[in-house]
């Protein structure tokens, strides 16, 4: 959905201007893919409020510079330095142009506002806002990429975990049991010591012989057992414990890690 938002201070604009944008919506192809919604503003302060309003909160802003004949519409742009919206400059005087180019807007239109030159702005907000889709998708990408995993494959497939999301993960046999932050449990048909080298160097510590753990989840320590965050627990042995014992021999170990408990 795109938001337009009209600050205009003459109603016959306000009408004139949404004609005109529902026309070329009709009838460009690229435009009319997509859903568009009106809301309108005859002064600052109700502009103000809605572009505070998330509900209404615009995409595009055709702004009137000159409004009730001061000029103020650049106080619009004033207040919302890092706007998320698009501004098309909208005016009659031609004077205004060289202040509109400072507040980077993304087309200046004079009035009468020509179609041509309207239908070449829209473009010109959409071809722009794909661009900063195509941007926000790879930044997310990259971002996803980066975050450390560990993977192994099941019967049923391959398994992705994200490390900061696993609690602890449980030696059983050849087997190790990754109990994960929201209550799963994921089996690799591996040994426990196969997983340590890598999740040791995300915080990891192996406190047990069965038991390789996530400090960022661990509350406390009473002299023997690890006790989760939040009363969090795990299915181990056949019941359900929020704690998670530590042996002797791996006791001596972990003074870095008890002392910020």
């Amino acid at each position: 959905m795109i938001k337009i938002l009209i600050v205009e201070d003459e109603p016959h604009q306000i009408s004139s201007l949404k004609r005109d944008i529902s026309t070329l919506l009709q009838k460009n192809a690229a435009l009319a893919a997509l859903h568009w919604t009106f809301s309108e503003a005859e002064n600052l302060s109700r502009a103000v409020e809605l572009i505070k309003n998330k509900y209404t909160t615009p995409n595009l802003v055709f702004l009137d510079i000159n409004l009730e004949r001061k000029g103020d519409g650049f106080r619009l742009l004033e207040m919302f330095p890092k706007a998320e919206f698009e501004t098309i400059f909208v005016t009659g005087h031609d004077k205004y142009a060289k202040r509109a180019i400072k507040f980077s807007g993304l087309d200046f239109l004079s009035k009468p506002v020509n179609m041509e030159e309207l239908e070449g702005a829209l473009e010109r907000f959409l071809e722009k806002r794909q661009e900063r889709e195509k941007l926000i998708k790879t930044l997310l990408e990259n971002l996803q990429n980066k975050i450390p995993k560990v993977s192994f494959h099941t019967r049923d497939g391959a398994v992705v975990l994200h490390i900061h999301e696993i609690v602890c993960c449980e030696a059983e046999n050849t087997k190790t049991h990754f109990h994960m932050e929201n209550g799963d449990v994921h089996t690799a048909s591996k040994i426990l010591k196969t997983y340590e080298e890598l999740l040791v160097e995300h915080g990891f510590s192996r406190v047990h012989q069965s038991f390789l753990v996530n400090w960022n989840f661990i509350e406390r320590f009473d002299g023997n057992y690890l006790y989760l965050k939040n009363s969090r627990e795990i299915f181990t042995c056949g019941i359900w414990t929020d704690k998670i014992p530590v042996s002797k021999r791996k006791k001596g170990g972990l003074d870095e890690f008890l002392g910020k408990l």
